[in-house]
């Protein structure tokens, strides 16, 4: 709001949403604010997990150190005419220095073909600064990567 003319604006956006994949893709990662418990109608919401369904925070800012977490969810949707088996690896980057990575197993997919994962990192050794997050999957000969800035206080 315009505080001196007392007027309000507004932008038109368009988005294109592009056709399904058959190939091995993921979403973008997106920092949870918070989780729900799942209702009914809700079940082909694209934040639902087996767990409820996360509510996304809006900023990219969150709390380091002892008792917090660094929450983030995507999905994986695997190309479900390769029979390989998929891989899931996660890089850490501070003010762009690689800290280290890590595999972990990816949850059992879902009847619409996604695999939600939901993430809930402690935050102990995350000291102010701007962080990185690289997730990787690999499905036989198909690799896919997405990353998230985080800033921690």
């Amino acid at each position: 709001m315009d505080r001196s003319d007392n007027k309000i604006g507004a932008t038109k956006s368009t988005i294109t949403v592009p056709q399904p994949r058959s190939k091995l893709s993921m979403s973008d990662i997106v920092l949870v604010r918070r989780t729900e418990p799942l209702q009914n109608n809700q079940i082909l919401d694209a934040f639902y997990f087996p767990g409820g369904k996360i509510v996304p925070t809006l900023t990219d800012t969150l709390k380091g150190g002892a008792g917090n977490i660094l929450p983030f969810y995507f999905a994986v949707y695997p190309d479900r005419t390769d029979k390989d088996a998929l891989t899931l690896t996660m890089s850490f980057y501070k003010e762009g220095q690689y800290l280290g990575a890590a595999e972990a197993p990816l949850p059992q997919m879902q009847p619409d073909g996604r695999i939600p994962y939901i993430a809930n990192l402690p935050a102990d050794k995350f000291t102010p600064g701007t962080y990185e997050i690289h997730i990787g999957v690999i499905q036989g000969t198909s690799k896919v990567e997405e990353k998230v800035a985080i800033q921690v206080d």
